[in-house]
Parts: structure tokens; sequence; C-alpha cells
């Protein structure tokens, strides 16, 4: 297909024995007994597979954000988690700061009165990325690698890096990349777990480049607590400095009595109009700190604040705003079944892609998707991406080696995954 429409484009066959030699270096890497632990710092469409890998040889996981690329690999990265007993802790190091734990607890202590209306922005100048051509992949780049579970493309110097997060085959945007960051005060403050609807609209309406991901955005978020409703609206521009508040990036409470508005390392309380604010007194215990919470928790077993049930529904946030940005409705989510009941076609964006990750390495079979669903542009004969090792089972490492079939999945009701392989010693 044409490499200017956005289409999966041809290109040249990889080296096999490249690609299979990273994904063997992988493997070998979770073999070792003397790591006890691991860290996942890859891009998004990358977190699943390692992670639940990680999971499966007895290691515990430190995942950056967002958790997953997909809302239905965040389910299966939890219930693998859950399943093998790791202590897991999602990268979101502002969680761990003092300022929202104050905020949190002026939230929480109800002097603001009922809060309505909750905003988080982010306003910058980030420049477009130019059109540059296709090309090959730089020296040293197992560029096959690179992509796994991602469809096959031609390489091109925007996706990546940094940049591959402006296009929806690796990330997410905006939305995804900060919604982990700011969207979280709210749901703590508000203790809330997920919305009822979701709406967008939005796209790359400044920015002249080849990038996919929206850098103008308006999403509105409808929650309920305790029969009460309130709106989160996220807006982001990325061709504007100018946000609100005077702040760049900022959090709001709108209550009937006062409003606070923050960012990472300040808050202030603005109270209506005759209206006398006492702060609460601190009730939160303290975090020792992000990444020493989670290096404590791996000795004492307890549960990280951002552990990945945590990171999962928040995660889910951001992947719902994309979703209903590209399906263009609004969406309702019933969070129990992790579905959108309102347009069935609008599921197919909370799946895996058909390039599966389980095909990969072979042996994370705890990969969940929904059967007979795929993407509108896929079917279920589609070919597999000449070269990839996961047809040539004979390179795989022999202990790794192990029969295809299907099987049940843990995932949601109803879901198996599309392929999946016996895990190492059944």
């Amino acid at each position: 297909m044409s490499r200017t429409s956005g289409e999966p484009s041809r290109r040249p066959r990889a080296s096999l024995k490249s690609t299979t030699t990273s994904a063997s270096c992988s493997i070998a890497l979770l073999d070792r007994k003397d790591i006890d632990a691991v860290v996942i710092a890859t891009p998004d469409h990358w977190h699943a597979i390692p992670t639940i890998l990680a999971c499966q040889a007895a290691k515990d996981v430190y995942c950056e954000k967002p958790l997953t690329h997909r809302i239905v690999e965040g389910r299966a990265v939890v219930a693998a988690a859950e399943k093998y007993k790791r202590v897991t802790q999602m990268g979101n190091l502002i969680h761990a700061g003092e300022n929202y734990h104050r905020v949190v607890e002026i939230v929480r202590s109800g002097i603001l009165g009922t809060i309505s209306k909750t905003r988080v922005w982010m306003a910058a100048d980030r420049g477009g990325l130019g059109k540059p051509a296709d090309c090959d992949p730089p020296a040293g780049c197992d560029y096959e690698f690179w992509l796994g579970p991602a469809p096959s493309r031609a390489f091109n110097p925007n996706r990546f890096t940094f940049n591959w997060r402006w296009f929806w085959d690796y990330g997410g945007g905006l939305l995804t990349d900060f919604c982990c960051h700011i969207v979280d005060l709210v749901h703590w403050a508000m203790d809330v777990d997920a919305p009822r609807t979701v709406a967008a609209s939005g796209g790359r309406l400044a920015l002249v480049d080849n990038c996919e991901t929206p850098d103008t955005l308006e999403v509105a978020y409808e929650y309920e607590k305790n029969g009460q409703n309130f709106l989160l609206v996220w807006s982001h521009t990325d061709a504007n400095t100018h946000g609100l508040e005077g702040l760049g990036l900022g959090i709001m409470f709108q209550g009937t009595e006062a409003t606070l508005v923050a960012n990472y390392d300040t808050y202030k309380l603005l109270p209506e109009k005759g209206r006398a604010l006492h702060e609460p007194p601190k009730t939160l215990p303290r975090s020792v700190g992000h990444h020493r919470e989670w290096l404590n928790a791996i000795k004492s077993r307890a549960q990280c604040s951002c552990n990945f049930a945590y990171g999962h529904r928040l995660s889910s946030v951001g992947h719902l705003g994309n979703i209903a940005l590209r399906t263009g409705e609004k969406l309702k989510w019933d969070a129990a079944a992790e579905r959108i009941t309102n347009h069935p076609e609008a599921n197919t964006h909370r799946l895996v892609p058909i390039r599966h990750p389980g095909q990969e390495l072979g042996q994370a079979t705890d990969l969940p998707g929904r059967a007979g669903e795929r993407r509108p542009s896929e079917s279920r004969t589609a070919p597999r991406p000449q070269g990839f090792p996961s047809r040539h089972r004979r390179h795989w490492p022999s202990a790794h080696r192990h029969r295809h079939r299907r099987r049940p999945g843990p995932g949601l009701p109803g879901q198996e995954r599309f392929v999946s392989f016996r895990e190492p010693g059944q």
C-alpha cells in the first residue's frame, strides 16, 4: 500500500537471525535466578509482553506509564500480576509527592463544597516534525524486534525514538502520555475508578507533519460517586503555550464553596465571594518515594500505591478518550465488564492487533483477546508478515518451543486468546 496513506506498507525482509537473537536474549534474562525484579521502559506497544513474561518468570515488575497500549492488554497484565503474586508499580512519580497528598486531603475534607467539575490541561508549543521520507533503519537497529506486536510498516524517522508516541501503532499521543500524571490527582482525590461516559473532539489541526495523534483535543468524561455526578474535562494543545490560570499544565477542582488549582508542585485555593476557608490537617501517610516504595515492597511484599490494578484503571481513561475521538461518538463505559456498551465497533480499539504478542516470544500465554473480534480492516485469515520469527519455530530457543494450541483466556467473560502457547514446564 501507499507509504503516504498511513496504511501498512511493505518493507525489506529483516534478518531472521537478528530478530530471533533479540527475543532469545530477552527470554534468557528472565531465566536468570540472580534477577529479582525488572523495569519495563519500552515504547507503549511493548509494555504488555515483557511485563507478563516477567510475572510468569516470578519477577516483580515496575512498568512505565501508561501501563499498556490497549485496554485488554492492561486487564491481562493485572491478571498476570495477581496470578503470579508479583509486587508491581506503574511509573507515576508525581503520585508520591507532597503536593498531591496535600491536595487529596483538602478535596476529601469537603471544604470545596460540592464539586461538579474538574479540569486537567496541558499547553505547549512543540512544533511540527515535518514529513521525512521512509528510509532504512539506523545501523544496529533490530527494527523487526522494535516493531514487535505493531503492524508491519516501513521505517520512518518520525516513528522512532521519542516521537513514536505520536503514532497510533505505538502510543496514544499526549492523552495517554500524561493522563496518568494529571488525571491521577482527580481519581485519587475524588475516589473514583472510571468514567460512565466519554466524548471527544479534536485532531491534528495545527502542526504540519506525518504524525497521527491529535495536537488539539477536548475530552469530556462523566463520573458518578455516591449518587453525585461530576465532569472531568481534559484539554490540550501542542501549538500554543497559553493554558488556564497562568499554568501550562494544571488540575482544577470547582466546588460550590471554593476552587482549587494545582500543578505538580503547588496549589492555591480560590474561595467563592464571602466564603472563609480553613485548611484541614494532614491525614494521609506520606510516601518514601515512588521508586523506593517499590523496592521496599519487593522485600515486604506490600502493595504499592500505583500497583498495576490502579495503573490499569488510570491508563484506561486515556485510552477511552482516544477511542471516543476515533469513533466520533459519545461512549458509555461498563467499568466492571470493561466494555463499551453502546458502540460494538468501538470495542475493537480495546484489543491487541492481529500481529499478536503471544506469537512473538512464544510464551506470553496470559494475553487475552475477544473471540471473533478484529479491527475492521483485518481478517481472521490475514497472512503473517514475511520474515517474522514466529513463523519459523525451529529458530526459537529449544527450551521455549511449545506446541501451539488454543486455550481459554483469563480475561473478561467470553474471552479467549487469539493465539497462545504453553508455559515452560507444561
